[in-house]
């Protein structure tokens, strides 16, 4: 008898031929894998929206100068932005020029090639919702380490804040103890903007 000839498969990747089962799998995998992993927070800017995770964005300002020099430029620098409270890149993010210049990175050349980091990193935008009380608060804007010296000065409810809403730079520095610019321009940032939501962002949510 004449062989049966037959026709070459063409090679399709395994996955195609899986069954309603194996996706169901699949699926399920997946969503397990989205709860152990931290919520996505949502990032606006004037460009674009995306979702990241913070811990995938916001690193410390030693392993994110480790990419660009040396150890003993590192050191060096890493501690010019810490003295002045740039601890992590979600307080780098924004800076200017002048700022590095201020914080003590004499070297021109370093400081535009670090300007060509810093405009990568993503915008930090704190949270708008007036909170339910001054750890709560502090906590959000990664300045906890500040709680005593606002429970100290008898701000601790919501109510409190309002009326910490008004206070300047040089009471914040004098009265409660914050110095470091970049501490001290967080924090005014998020008295000057904290709000209610309206009704259509309260929808949203």
């Amino acid at each position: 008898p004449r062989p049966v000839l037959r026709k070459k498969t063409p090679w399709v990747h395994p996955k195609s031929f899986r069954g309603p089962s194996a996706r169901r799998v699949d699926r399920q995998q997946s969503q397990r894998r989205q709860a152990e992993h931290p919520r996505l927070e949502r990032r606006l800017t004037r460009k674009f929206s995306e979702y990241y995770r913070r811990e995938d964005v916001v690193v410390s300002v030693g392993s994110w100068l480790k990419k660009y020099f040396d150890w003993n430029k590192r050191e060096t620098y890493e501690n010019c932005f810490t003295d002045h409270g740039y601890d992590d890149t979600s307080f780098i993010a924004g800076m200017r020029e002048g700022d590095l210049k201020e914080i003590g990175i004499a070297d021109g050349f370093h400081r535009t090639k670090l300007m060509g980091e810093i405009k990568k990193l993503p915008e930090y935008i704190a949270d708008y919702k007036v909170p339910e009380n001054t750890r709560e608060w502090l906590k959000s804007v990664g300045l906890y380490q500040y709680t005593q010296n606002f429970l100290d000065q008898d701000v601790v409810t919501k109510w409190d804040l309002a009326i910490v809403k008004s206070i300047d730079v040089s009471e914040l520095k004098e009265k409660y103890g914050i110095t470091k610019k970049a501490h001290v321009k967080r924090i005014m940032n998020s008295l000057k903007n904290m709000r209610n939501p309206n009704d259509r962002e309260a929808d949203i949510e």
